[in-house]
């Protein structure tokens, strides 16, 4: 079993530990930005460490997941101390003196024993804000499965192929062996930068045309990033989008406070989430991995088709474009190739590009494909200039059927011709921008069977979202309030784990059973505990038990 560890920093502290680093080593003249990245990996390599220990200690909760913040952190005690930013003057010397030690440890001992368990909280208090863990379970044994050993490998295929359905094959089993990665992370908005729409204006002033003036946007991009303020000249979000294609498109650069959690608040079945995360990372990489090994072999894209293209489909508030959203944030955080500086500054580390497909759609003939062109000119452009670095850049199309509708069926209905030019339009652009490694395309449908072929035909993998199954509302409920009573929001007497104590547990249960017979969707299923906290009552804090009886009195109530 894998446990992706995503660890959410605090930056300021971060940033402090480096001008420490900076003057114990006789200062940045002395010191190169290697020799910087060096120190501060140390320092990461201590604190990866102490977090694998910690995540050891803990069992993943009813909803399959795992969150430590730093206020669970600073209640356990055990040497936890709470930082105010900015740090006092007795802070800094203290931290200061947890640095020396750090390093005194890195320098003399072997990596398992950085750290003794008295300094593990203090040393996640000062520097971590989040520690979310995703278990994700190891595709393939690392030696033979007992049911086929000594079997003749073409038989075994054989026996998989023609095995008759009521006839089960035993699955191949994962090992068991424990596997922990840990990424670093800092939301973008931790950072006093530019903020990316102050630069969007400015980039409307940069010449996005095609042909010989391609060759000299890079030149442009980087003229313009040369005479920014020191602040922010290592990173500026340069997200060279004309103001035609902002009138039907959100830029966010990653990782981003806007879509902290999504991920972690999703509970499908049918491991829809990590399916969609090993495609999209395989797509991401395929090339990329053909590139490492060389092309002696010839080409890689000759063999694998990879589109690039996802699609997500099912009734409406299933979580589809939240499943996106939370893809592309976690997707910023886990497979980034970045350095130990650029984490703790203010670099993106992915772009997402979400369109409105309705508001690309003109009463003018000819204007709506022209619309698409004019984003995928820009969308190329963007992608150009995060190419080297191999930032990855996401489009997300809410509602596809609007631009990608089948064109059998337009003309079958007389509509206009221009329905069809911007379908053809799409599919052709789409064919364009699949040679760039760092591209991917995430797509939601309401009705996947109004999709036109081609379009369905180009995608990598169609993943189905229906309404929550019981497992899945039960585990909606069980976050829902637990993450009210982390908050205090909700409150108990109880001073153990009231959410795995059987009594609230079979509360939920029969709160569940209620849900399923009304069929409410996830995005119902979330509404819940704000509309009985509206609803039933007027003052917060709301003690857990009445909370309950509020809730099942909504429940019992409601209507869809």
């Amino acid at each position: 079993m894998n446990h992706l560890i995503d660890v959410e920093l605090k930056v300021g502290t971060f940033q402090q530990a480096s001008r420490i680093i900076l003057e114990n080593d006789g200062g940045a003249a002395s010191l190169s930005e290697d020799s910087e990245e060096e120190r501060l990996k140390v320092l990461f390599d201590v604190l990866a460490e102490v977090i694998k220990r910690k995540v050891q200690n803990y069992s993943m909760d009813k909803a399959g997941t795992l969150c430590i913040t730093s206020r669970d952190i600073i209640e356990e005690g055990q040497g936890s101390i709470e930082l105010v930013d900015p740090l006092t003057a007795a802070q800094k010397q203290l931290l200061k003196s947890l640095i020396k030690i750090i390093f005194h440890h890195a320098d003399h001992l072997h990596e398992s024993e950085y750290t003794n368990i008295g300094q593990n909280n203090l040393i996640l208090s000062v520097f971590v804000k989040k520690i979310t863990v995703e278990v994700f379970p190891d595709n393939l044994p690392t030696t033979p499965d007992p049911w086929y050993s000594g079997t003749n490998l073409l038989t075994a295929v054989h026996t998989i192929l023609e095995a008759d359905s009521n006839l089960t094959v035993p699955k191949i089993q994962a090992t068991k062996t424990k596997s922990y990665t840990v990424k670093f992370y800092s939301c973008l908005e931790e950072f006093d930068t530019m903020s990316a729409r102050d630069l969007l204006g400015t980039f409307d002033s940069i010449d996005l045309g095609k042909e010989e003036e391609d060759n000299n946007f890079e030149d442009e991009a980087q003229t313009f990033c040369e005479e920014m303020p020191a602040t922010t000249k290592y990173t500026p979000f340069v997200i060279p989008l004309s103001q035609e294609s902002l009138n039907f498109a959100k830029v966010t650069p990653l990782p981003s406070k806007h879509f902290e959690d999504l991920w972690e608040n999703l509970h499908f079945e049918d491991d829809i989430k990590q399916k969609m995360y090993g495609y999209a990372t395989v797509s991401l990489e395929l090339k990329n991995f053909s590139e490492d090994v060389g092309n002696s072999n010839g080409n890689l894209d000759q063999i694998l088709v990879n589109n690039k293209l996802l699609i997500v489909h099912g009734p409406p508030g299933t979580g589809k474009t939240t499943l996106c959203r939370g893809l592309c944030h976690k997707l910023s955080i886990r497979n980034t190739k970045v350095s130990v500086l650029d984490i703790i500054k203010p670099v993106y580390k992915g772009i997402v590009v979400e369109i409105s497909c309705s508001h690309i759609f003109s009463r003018w003939f000819g204007e709506s494909a022209k619309n698409i062109g004019t984003l995928f000119d820009d969308l190329e452009a963007l992608l150009k200039l995060n190419e080297r670095t191999q930032t990855f850049v996401c489009m997300i199309i809410d509602e596809v059927e609007t631009i990608a509708g089948s064109r059998k069926d337009i003309l079958s209905k007389n509509e206009s011709s221009d329905s069809v030019r911007v379908v053809n339009t799409l599919l052709t652009r789409l064919d364009s921008l699949k040679k760039y490694n760092n591209f991917l395309i995430l797509a939601t449908s309401n009705l996947l069977e109004s999709l036109d072929p081609a379009f369905v035909d180009r995608s990598d993998g169609v993943f189905s979202i229906g309404n929550p199954s019981r497992e899945s509302v039960f585990k909606i409920l069980f976050s829902s309030i637990q993450k009210l009573i982390s908050l205090k929001v909700v409150t108990t007497e109880d001073s153990d784990d009231v959410i795995d104590n059987h009594k609230y547990n079979s509360i939920i249960n029969l709160i569940t059973n209620h849900c399923l017979k009304l069929e409410l969707s996830g995005r119902t299923l979330r509404k819940l505990p704000l509309l009985c906290l509206s609803e039933n009552f007027r003052k917060l804090p709301v003690p857990l038990d009445n909370f309950m009886m509020g809730l099942a009195q909504l429940v019992k109530q409601f209507h869809k």
